[in-house]
């Protein structure tokens, strides 16, 4: 997982390349809010790795982040809260992660 600001898509992908060359086969970001969300498609265009969004509090950011191209996402239903807006993104895949086989 990487220890950078996400919302620093420069930032967290060169620490992304970083752990890829250290022998990382996946890496996770954090995705705390709505500027984190919006740095993602630049992260996931570029990243040599599966990307995985951990997404806490607002399922709204998980799927800004299927929207931006991550492989998957992390979501921590304890703090994801209850209701309709919890069960709209279930059941959709991360297009990338179906297109090239990796989960």
């Amino acid at each position: 997982m990487t220890t950078t600001q996400t919302a620093d898509a420069a930032a967290t992908l060169a620490q992304v390349r970083a752990l890829a060359e250290a022998g990382a086969d996946i890496v996770r970001v954090a995705v705390p809010d709505a500027d984190a969300a919006a740095a993602l498609p630049e992260i996931a265009r570029a990243t040599p790795v599966p990307l995985v969004a951990d997404i806490h509090f607002d399922y709204r950011l998980a799927l800004q982040a299927l929207a931006a191209g991550v492989h998957g996402v992390r979501l921590n239903p304890g703090n994801i809260g209850s209701g309709i807006g919890s069960a709209r993104w279930c059941g959709r895949p991360a297009s990338g992660a179906c297109r090239s086989g990796s989960a």
